[in-house]
């Protein structure tokens, strides 16, 4: 864990602030669009770089463990939020849909 994060100040949109903060430092762009039409802005991807997002999806998501944490000892509410353990039951579903391998994250305490 990043020292310089307030674990307590983790707010969903805080804390997708943060991964934007960190995403964009190290290079990545932030909202690019998935299709090459110009002002089609219905489908973007959170960030993209170079071949990930392209040869290879990656969902970062929080668990249930660490929402319930959240919750329990600093009163952030993540409820509506996707968790680890959700992503992972539904994806498969999707598999149809999606042409490209999805390589999900699941941020823990």
């Amino acid at each position: 864990m990043d020292p310089s994060i307030d674990i307590a100040s983790l707010s969903l949109p805080n804390f997708n602030n943060t991964l934007k903060d960190r995403f964009v430092t190290k290079g990545w762009d932030s909202q690019s669009s998935v299709f090459d039409e110009p002002g089609d802005s219905s489908a973007k991807m959170d960030f993209l770089k170079e071949r990930p997002g392209i040869d290879v999806g990656v969902y970062l998501v929080t668990t249930r463990n660490f929402q319930k944490h959240m919750k329990r000892n600093y009163n952030q509410n993540w409820e509506g939020s996707l968790t680890f353990q959700k992503v992972a039951r539904y994806l498969p579903h999707f598999k149809s849909a999606i042409e490209i391998p999805i390589y999900v994250l699941g941020i823990d305490l």
